[in-house]
């Protein structure tokens, strides 16, 4: 936990875990929290993890692998294990949570995560950019997936919202370039939506190279309104369950070019 103070590297090569656990009331957990301070360069080759559990009927929990609130944190170097996990009625995770804080350059290869299993309502994101929040550039030879399951048996209880990458209100990641596996997707009663990559209202990414797979049980990649994207170059697989591979509402600054291959509608 960073408040306002700065701290140097952190290197992990074990296990740096959060939990929290309730019966009926909110839950939390992290695995490294940074408030409104500055952390220097964080390499994994371990397991960061934060997880939330909730034994009550109306527990609301949330997992963060790493959380940053509005702090700052240089680079962040991943080639072990970063997840969150929240099971309850209502669950959210995220492996990778930055909102209203600045990182640098995001570099995986190992898996950043968010999943789990809960009743009524889920949101698992990979790596959640929001608040007028900035990544530099993330760059994945691994697997970046958030994945969420509802065990609920009716269809009026609510739906989840996985993303392997999300960027909004006002954030910005200026490249994206993925070799590996980006991946959303929901399973389950009420399965939701999934993205590869979404960028929402107001958001802006520079530009996405692909020349691995990114999946989304919706769309690839989806553009809201009022969101900005530059260049899209695919020269791996984009796949896409139900909407368009590539599905922009927003305004598209740069080229789509394909030499790869699309999947989907």
């Amino acid at each position: 936990d960073s408040d306002d103070k700065e701290m140097g590297a952190i290197t992990n090569t074990g296990i740096i875990s959060g939990y929290g656990t309730g019966s009926s009331s909110v839950s939390e957990g992290y695995g490294i929290y940074n408030k409104s301070g500055t952390i220097g360069d964080i390499t994994n080759i371990g397991i960061i993890s934060g997880e939330g559990s909730s034994s009550g009927s109306n527990g609301s929990v949330s997992g963060y692998g790493i959380y940053n609130k509005s702090g700052t944190m240089k680079n962040i170097t991943n080639r072990g294990l970063i997840s969150g996990t929240g099971s309850s009625d209502s669950g959210t995770g995220y492996g990778i949570y930055n909102s209203l804080g600045t990182i640098g350059d995001i570099t995986n290869a190992g898996i950043i995560s968010a999943s789990s299993i809960s009743k009524f309502y889920e949101i698992y994101h990979g790596i959640y950019n929001d608040s007028s929040a900035k990544i530099k550039d993330i760059a994945n030879t691994g697997i970046i997936s958030g994945h969420g399951t509802s065990s609920g048996t009716s269809s009026a209880i609510g739906t989840g919202l996985n993303y392997g990458i999300y960027n909004g209100s006002s954030a910005e990641i200026k490249n994206i370039t993925n070799t590996g596996i980006i991946s959303g997707y929901g399973t389950g009663t009420n399965s939701g939506t999934g993205y590869g990559i979404y960028n929402d209202l107001g958001a802006e990414i520079k530009n996405i190279t692909n020349t691995g797979v990114v999946y989304g049980q919706d769309s690839t990649v989806h553009i809201g309104a009022s969101g900005t994207i530059g260049d899209i170059n695919n020269y791996g697989i984009l796949g896409a369950g139900k909407d368009k591979v590539i599905n922009i509402l927003g305004t598209k600054t740069g080229t789509e070019n394909n030499y790869g291959m699309y999947i989907g509608k």
